[in-house]
């Protein structure tokens, strides 16, 4: 019992990290373009894992039956980076927040029940029921635009989220969580580079001081995300995990909020009331 509450805890202050993503990419996007600042923040990540997992002995030897894995954790992690850059620019914001999450959740429901044979019960339908209403009332004010790719690049995004989140079990069982969250940023930096040079742009140090600022805090944050969420997934059922990180959303209007005067509707309300639900339940649930 103890462990699963940390775990709950673990993923709610995960999605609260999470959440702050736009805050610091917003900033950075001023002198950054996306895949120069992607290339700078993970030397920076995988330094500091680096560090982490040297001086606490967390690195061993990769089985080559797990090679496979890793690689596949880390495409996984990388497509869904590339394709949310490509909706975010060809959709309204909302719609490709609801398609991202709604495939994420779903993909880690299938996940969960065909790889790691969790059962679908009727408290984590009723879950999943409560969620996909409040991302509708959330979001459904911008289901106005449905240009095809842009929506398959959503839904591959959030698939590759809910795809590196399932997988997070499978290597946290034998490895340290600096040593998966290394492997996945070294694979998705050197991915990135080649994009630098393809958009036509470049790699420079050469940044004013508040955006090295920003550039630091996102990778502390980034960092610390990589130990709180593994712990979360290596304790919870997966499809218990991917609804309880549905808190970013929440956290997310609050920054809003607080940070850009952004005034939630009612509507709005009423999905965060939904979404509250459906991440309370598994908590307060004795069904097994």
């Amino acid at each position: 019992m103890k462990s699963k509450s940390l775990g709950t805890l673990s993923i709610l202050f995960s999605a609260l990290l999470y959440s702050t993503y736009g805050l610091f990419i917003r900033n950075l996007s001023t002198e950054l373009s996306i895949f120069p600042q992607l290339v700078l923040r993970g030397l920076i990540v995988s330094s500091l894992l680096f560090l982490i997992g040297y001086f606490s002995h967390g690195f061993k030897k990769i089985d080559a039956s797990d090679m496979k894995t890793f690689v596949l954790r880390s495409l996984a992690a990388f497509i869904d980076f590339a394709t949310i850059i490509v909706a975010f620019n060809n959709l309204p914001l909302g719609l490709t927040l609801f398609v991202f999450y709604a495939a994420s959740v779903l993909s880690q429901y299938i996940f969960g029940y065909y790889v790691y044979h969790e059962r679908i019960t009727r408290v984590k339908m009723l879950c999943l029921f409560l969620a996909f209403v409040g991302l509708v009332f959330i979001y459904g004010n911008s289901f106005t635009s449905f240009a095809l790719v842009p929506l398959l690049a959503a839904f591959a995004s959030g698939t590759g989220f809910g795809l590196t989140m399932g997988l997070n079990k499978n290597l946290t069982e034998k490895y340290s969580f600096s040593q998966v969250g290394l492997f996945t940023n070294v694979f998705i930096t050197l991915l990135a580079i080649p994009f630098v040079y393809f958009a036509g742009g470049s790699i420079s140090f050469n940044l004013s001081t508040p955006t090295w600022y920003w550039l630091l805090g996102f990778s502390a944050v980034i960092t610390a995300v990589s130990y709180v969420v593994l712990y979360g997934y290596k304790v919870l059922e997966t499809q218990v995990a991917s609804i309880i990180l549905l808190a970013e959303i929440l956290f997310a209007l609050i920054i809003g909020y607080f940070f850009y005067q952004e005034i939630p509707t009612l509507t709005t309300l009423i999905g965060g009331l939904c979404i509250v639900a459906a991440l309370t339940l598994p908590n307060i649930s004795k069904e097994e």
